[in-house]
């Protein structure tokens, strides 16, 4: 039988924070080894806590900042409705 080599990279957990309905985030999640972080910030949203800020520039590489340039409906907002798993 032959040899099959599985060089699989490990896993990489997305977690993706809607702003305008979740202001408070644990910042250890971010720069974690096996984390990319999306935060989605909305049309509404203006400011930023300079703690989080900081802590998106220390681990830019995994960090991803994406500004909505106008409202999602319901239905969109939804998939992003991540209930921690017990």
């Amino acid at each position: 039988m032959p040899t099959v080599a599985t060089h699989l990279p490990p896993p990489v957990n997305h977690i993706f924070v809607d702003f305008e309905n979740v202001h408070e985030i644990d910042l250890t999640v971010i720069g974690s080894k096996a984390v990319s972080f999306t935060l989605l910030v909305g049309p509404r949203q203006t400011k930023l806590d300079v703690s989080l800020v900081e802590k998106l520039f220390e681990h830019a590489v995994s960090v991803q900042l994406v500004r909505l340039t106008s409202a999602q409906p319901k239905e969109t907002r939804q998939l992003f409705d991540c209930k921690p798993r017990p």
